[in-house]
């Protein structure tokens, strides 16, 4: 299964970038993640590089309610990951025309999203020849976390693998089909709107 990394834009990557002197300065990023850390002060350009970036979408609770298809998500920020030893850290930037970076995370939540594809690309299992693009769909109001493999060119055959921790309606790290997964998450959608206030799905 072929996996075409997109190319991040050069604007997120010119906003990680301005912000090398706090990264470097922080103590938190040298306790939590001692090797990146490390890596940025001997090779500060290793921020131009990531390992793995991807764009991330948020589908709102309304258009998951309503049974609409992925095409509704937003592209909202982009992540970047790098990885430095057995460290995995995701920095995200802000979408639009003038990309802010928004935080830098060391988790195992975000190491989930290189060992799926990592494993998707490996087996190949269950999916056809051609050929497919990262992407991270969230969906806030749900807390589900899923990892998007858009095909190109023709979107019927997207997949959805929900990450780990994820929502009894779901298998985390099974793979769906764009319908059944709008479609396992549909009734808690519903369920959430008629008891939240109103505006909860925007």
């Amino acid at each position: 299964m072929p996996i075409e990394t997109p190319e991040p834009p050069r604007p997120s990557i010119d906003a990680l970038q301005a912000m090398l002197p706090a990264l470097v300065g922080s103590a938190g990023i040298r306790h939590s993640a001692p090797s990146f850390a490390a890596s940025l002060v001997n090779s500060p350009r290793i921020l131009s590089s990531p390992g793995l970036s991807y764009p991330v979408y948020t589908l709102g609770l309304d258009s998951v309610a309503t049974g609409a298809s992925l095409s509704k998500a937003k592209l909202t920020a982009w992540r970047h990951e790098f990885m430095s030893g057995d460290e995995v850290v995701a920095a995200e930037v802000s979408a639009g025309r003038q990309p802010r970076f928004s935080g830098l995370n060391v988790s195992s939540r975000f190491r989930s999203v290189s060992q799926e594809l990592r494993l998707a690309t490996e087996t190949g299992k269950g999916f056809t020849d051609r050929s497919y693009q990262p992407r991270l769909l969230q969906i806030s109001a749900l807390g589900i976390r899923a990892l998007w493999l858009k095909s190109e060119p023709r979107s019927r055959a997207d997949v959805v693998i929900p990450l780990a921790p994820t929502r009894p309606e779901l298998t985390a790290n099974r793979h769906y089909s764009p319908a059944e997964f709008i479609e396992a998450l549909r009734p808690a959608a519903e369920a959430l709107l008629r008891t939240e206030a109103p505006g909860k799905g925007a």
